[in-house]
């Protein structure tokens, strides 16, 4: 499969925009088409955003042509699970943002391969359960959204990069309180946000 993307220099960045394509039936990437701007190629993208597309799982195979990859965001995918396994070929992945989503859980271990991980966008899924200790893992984070789920509504940020890891352990105690492990995913080890 070809995928049309729009390639965008802002100075800073080099992203790649994919908008309204549908992958939900086995699609395998053969390239990524559009225009590069002067002097760029798929080696300097280190963003690439996927708007209004369906997708039934997140794509596996995008550093293949983007090495450089740093931050991946999908807004309004139709994406319903997230699992560590999807994000083994991102170790250098500083921010995910699955925005508007049809997420329901996210796992105690999902960023086991992402410890760079800065900024965590989940707002606007249905997220009901988190498996514990999820973001005990990342020494780097500075920002998770979880506004807007269907049980779990909150945010948090720090500007003061030396409160980080107590903040962060504020945050995993403050999910681990207020959660009670739901009986019906004992084997993803999930709790529930009450």
């Amino acid at each position: 499969m070809e995928v049309p993307c729009e390639f965008i220099y802002d100075n800073y960045t080099y992203k790649c925009t994919v908008s309204n394509i549908d992958f939900t039936h086995n699609y395998k990437i053969a390239r990524f088409n559009g225009e590069h701007h002067r002097h760029r190629s798929d080696v300097n993208v280190t963003i690439i955003i996927f708007e209004s597309c369906f997708m039934s799982s997140f794509p596996k195979d995008l550093v293949k042509f983007f090495p450089n990859l740093a931050v991946v965001q999908m807004s309004s995918c139709g994406l319903t699970e997230i699992k560590k396994e999807d994000l083994r070929h991102y170790p250098g992945l500083i921010y995910l943002g699955i925005i508007d989503n049809e997420l329901t859980h996210l796992p105690g271990d999902l960023f086991k391969y992402t410890p760079k991980m800065e900024f965590i966008d989940f707002c606007n899924n249905k997220i009901s359960t988190i498996g514990p200790l999820i973001f005990s893992s990342l020494k780097n984070v500075y920002g998770v959204n979880l506004n807007r789920n269907k049980t779990v509504d909150t945010h948090w940020i720090t500007n003061d990069e030396t409160s980080t890891t107590k903040d962060l352990v504020e945050l995993n105690k403050l999910i681990r309180t207020k959660c009670r492990p739901l009986e019906s995913l004992k084997n993803l080890a999930a709790v529930k946000i009450i």
